[in-house]
C-alpha cells in the first residue's frame, strides 16, 4: 500500500502517473544526493508537445532518466555520490547516459525483460571502468502495479493487448500483465486518470489486484 513506500518511491510513482495523464509512457526517474535529498525529477515526455527546459519532449529520446539527468549541473564528478531511482529498469540509452554522467548507484522498481539493460554493465572495457551498484527495489506490489499500469497504457494506445513488449513481459510477469488487461483494473485506472489523489488511487489499484 501507499504508506509502505519510501517517499522517494512515492514521488517516482506520482511523476510516472503524471506522464500517463499527459499521454506519455508512465515512467519516471528521481535523482538524489548521498543524503537522500532530491536533486531532480524527470518523467517520460516522448508524446508531450512541451516540457520545462532543459528537458526534452516530442522525441523518442525524451525518456524519464534523460530528463532527470538534463536538469543536473554539468560539473564533472558532481554526480559521483548521487543515486538515481527509476520506476522501470533503464534501457540501453538511459543506462549509458547514467553511466556517462558519473552516477554510481542505480535503483529500479520494476524489471524490464524487453529493454532493461543493467546486465550490460561490465561487458565492455569502457563499462568496466566505474563501479556501479544496481539495486532492484523488491516490492512485489509496487512492481505489479507499475507493470499493470504500463500494460493498460499499451492496451489503450494500441487498442489491444498484443504488443512486442507485452509478449516479452508476459513470459516473466504473466499475472502482472493480465492485471493490466483486466477490465476492472483497466476501467478504474482510466476513469480516474485525472485524479490528484494519487495515494488513494494507488491503494485502490492494490485492492483490485488482491481481488482478482
Amino acid at each position: 500500500m501507499w504508506n509502505d513506500l519510501d517517499p522517494i518511491w512515492q514521488t517516482a510513482f506520482s511523476e510516472a502517473f503524471l506522464a500517463l495523464q499527459h499521454g506519455s509512457v508512465p515512467i519516471s526517474a528521481v535523482i538524489t544526493d548521498e543524503n537522500g535529498i532530491i536533486k531532480s525529477i524527470g518523467r517520460n515526455h516522448i508524446f508531450d508537445k512541451s516540457a520545462d527546459p532543459p528537458q526534452i519532449c516530442d522525441s523518442i529520446l525524451a525518456h524519464a532518466e534523460m530528463n532527470a539527468l538534463l536538469q543536473l549541473s554539468p560539473k564533472r564528478f558532481q554526480c559521483k555520490n548521487y543515486r538515481i531511482y527509476t520506476t522501470c529498469e533503464p534501457c540501453p540509452m538511459c543506462l549509458s547516459t547514467i553511466y556517462m554522467a558519473g552516477i554510481r548507484s542505480i535503483h529500479f522498481a520494476c524489471r524490464d525483460p524487453y529493454a532493461g539493460s543493467t546486465n550490460l554493465l561490465g561487458t565492455t572495457p569502457y563499462l568496466q571502468r566505474k563501479p556501479i551498484q544496481v539495486t532492484h527495489f523488491e516490492n512485489n506490489d509496487f512492481e505489479k502495479i507499475l507493470i499493470a499500469i504500463h500494460t493498460a497504457y499499451i492496451k489503450k494506445r494500441d487498442g489491444s493487448g498484443q504488443n512486442l513488449v507485452l509478449d516479452q513481459w508476459n513470459e516473466v510477469f504473466k499475472d502482472y500483465v493480465n492485471l493490466g488487461l483486466n477490465e476492472q483494473f483497466f476501467t478504474y485506472l482510466w476513469n480516474n486518470i485525472n485524479t490528484s489523489n494519487i495515494n488513494e488511487l494507488y491503494n485502490h489499484l492494490c485492492e483490485i489486484s488482491e481481488r482478482i
